[in-house]
């Protein structure tokens, strides 16, 4: 019976996880375009890098069709997929953007204002944010 009991549980608990996850994969007009690092805030001990600071340059190119390009020295230069998803959990909904390398994986929430994207590492506790201009 006990047995029985955490099986439902589980059960329970997967589905809650599987059901918090909104695919946003056909809305990527808002993230679409070339994307060029001005600048990084955070972190434990409170950083302000820019590319006049650190003499480092990043450049993120995100296509309507998930493929994604980096170049620059601030990152490795290397071609990609990304996915776009919203979670939820207490705080609300949350925006979450994965881009997949053959060298890593890396997951940031992102905030888009105006020509302005913020990404924070994601989980965020101690991470840093990460602000690109698009180009035109």
């Amino acid at each position: 019976m006990r047995t029985m009991k955490k099986l439902k549980y589980l059960v329970l608990l997967a589905f809650v996880f599987t059901a918090c996850k909104k695919d946003t994969h056909n809305d990527v007009a808002t993230i679409v375009g070339q994307w060029e690092w001005i600048k990084t805030t955070g972190g434990a001990y409170g950083v302000y890098y820019t590319p006049q600071n650190t003499g480092r340059t990043w450049k993120l190119t995100l296509n309507s069709d998930l493929t994604i390009f980096q170049s620059g020295n601030l990152t490795s230069n290397e071609s990609g997929v990304y996915t776009k998803t919203e979670e939820i959990n207490s705080w609300g909904t949350i925006p979450i953007l994965r881009m997949i390398f053959p060298s890593h994986l890396q997951s940031y929430h992102y905030v888009i204002s105006s020509d302005t994207l913020r990404l924070n590492e994601y989980p965020e506790a101690d991470g840093f944010s990460y602000y690109l201009v698009k180009n035109h």
